[in-house]
């Protein structure tokens, strides 16, 4: 598909009911974008196709959307905030903004795409191409669980039976408060007066924690990263030292309590 069809199918769907808040400003920003998209090949050849590289156009394009400050794009993206409610999200780097809303807009654009384009390949390409962060971290969290958690961390939790415990490993804090039948992991580090911090969830009856998943990233993925391998390198071998440094905290299940409550 060159980008001439493109942009006459991105229009086509401009004429069509939108299905999800934001859709009809994006697409009329992104048909603009493409307009002015130079591309040489596509100028001087007809056999130059963007397909393969739809995910990397619409990651840059939605870039451009979130701080173009052009004329032509404030306009767009006033649009967008004021229909969703929402700042545009950062696409490209988690732990800029409300990373619930940045995922159901990736998985929105995807579906959208797939519809655009009608090749259902194109769906999981662009998911799959702006969640790459995402899942680098969920690999993360996967080896806290084999070095950590089914390393004597899960024993911790157990005999806990409910309520918060925290540990401090390097220098960054480990927090984990258990309630309904879910745990919560917080890796959270201090600097300059503010908290960079990346949380998970996993069900305290699973030993392998296999379900488990990522809740909240308030840090880039570099900082998120660094956290989860601090715990890992400090994590003690012994079950009793496991004990001294990771034990029950009333004040986790304040800081959680109060989270909560502020959240609802």
């Amino acid at each position: 598909m060159k980008k001439a069809d493109l942009i006459t199918r991105v229009q086509r769907q401009l004429g069509r009911e939108s299905k999800t808040k934001g859709e009809t400003a994006f697409l009329g920003f992104f048909s603009e974008y493409l307009r002015r998209l130079e591309i040489e090949h596509d100028e001087k050849y007809d056999f130059y196709y963007l397909t393969p590289y739809l995910p990397q156009i619409i990651g840059d394009a939605f870039e451009d959307f979130r701080t173009n400050e052009a004329d032509w794009a404030t306009g767009f993206r006033i649009g967008y905030e004021s229909e969703t409610g929402y700042y545009v999200p950062n696409l490209m780097q988690i732990g800029d903004g409300d990373n619930v809303f940045r995922s159901i807009v990736i998985t929105n654009l995807g579906i959208l795409f797939r519809e655009i384009t009608e090749m259902n390949h194109v769906e999981g390409a662009i998911t799959s191409y702006l969640n790459a962060e995402m899942a680098t971290l969920q690999l993360f969290v996967d080896k806290f669980l084999r070095l950590v958690y089914r390393k004597g961390l899960n024993d911790l939790v157990i005999k806990t039976g409910g309520g918060g415990m925290n540990g401090r490993f390097g220098d960054v804090d480990l927090r984990c408060f258990i309630t309904a039948g879910r745990v919560m992991f917080t890796f959270a580090r201090q600097a300059d007066k503010t908290e960079t911090s990346v949380s998970f969830i996993a069900e305290d009856g699973d030993p392998n924690a296999y379900s488990a998943g990522i809740q909240s990233a308030f840090a880039p993925l570099s900082e998120c990263m660094a956290m989860i391998d601090e715990v890992i390198a400090n994590w003690p071998n012994g079950g009793g030292e496991q004990a001294k440094q990771f034990a029950s905290s009333d004040s986790v299940m304040i800081d959680v309590m109060a989270a909560m409550k502020q959240a609802s």
